[in-house]
């Protein structure tokens, strides 16, 4: 009994703290909190392109359920990438893309439950394409975020405008929009198993004599 009491004891507790990470109660942004976000987005360096999206950014978040969602991201990178200080001159835009995910992006998401869903490559152009513009899209990622006010949190930090500059020479052109999840095997089906798993094997693997 007293064996069975701390591994299903230890177990619940585990996954409970995965559950408090991967995705907290659901808080979704005031209007005020929307014009702070977005005030703080627009003082930093971006693209015309990036301000011209300004509205449906304002309206995505004004549509905040506090749920997790996915970023879909279509991306072609510049066959020869824009040039940086202090950056090596004969670095590809995968170089690029690399410096601007590992020194900046990857602990945002790690840190809020963020993950890559799915990315690959393109393997040709459009094979069906109607009332819409025609690109060869070099490869595509599904990214989770936790909510919308975390992916707020993470293009508002002042890191981020020192960050992105990697993005911009390495990118030649890119859309991106968010979607809901949708029917997805997540991360909490797979850790709750792997998770039964090993209360299962602990529980083989205990002493008898502290049964």
């Amino acid at each position: 009994m007293r064996r069975h009491l701390i591994i299903g004891g230890g177990a619940a507790l585990l996954y409970l703290l995965f559950l408090l990470w991967y995705g907290p109660i659901p808080d979704p942004l005031t209007e005020a909190e929307v014009e702070a976000f977005i005030a703080m987005r627009n003082a930093q360096e971006i693209t015309p392109e990036e301000a011209s999206r300004t509205e449906d950014l304002r309206q995505f978040l004004l549509e905040d359920d506090g749920r997790g969602f996915f970023m879909v991201n279509l991306v072609t990178l510049r066959d020869v990438p824009l040039q940086l200080d202090g950056f090596d001159p004969d670095a590809s835009a995968g170089d690029l893309m690399a410096q601007y995910f590992q020194g900046y992006m990857a602990r945002q998401f790690l840190s809020r439950a963020g993950w890559l869903v799915v990315q690959g490559p393109s393997y040709a152009g459009p094979v069906e394409l109607w009332n819409a513009e025609e690109r060869q899209w070099a490869f595509f990622a599904v990214v989770r975020y936790r909510s919308r006010r975390d992916l707020m949190e993470i293009v508002a930090d002042p890191r981020f405008s020192e960050a992105h500059p990697y993005k911009f020479a390495a990118v030649e052109a890119t859309s991106a929009f968010p979607a809901a999840p949708g029917l997805v095997i997540g991360p909490r089906l797979v850790v709750l198993l792997i998770i039964l798993v090993m209360a299962l094997l602990a529980d083989k693997v205990w002493p008898k004599r502290m049964a």
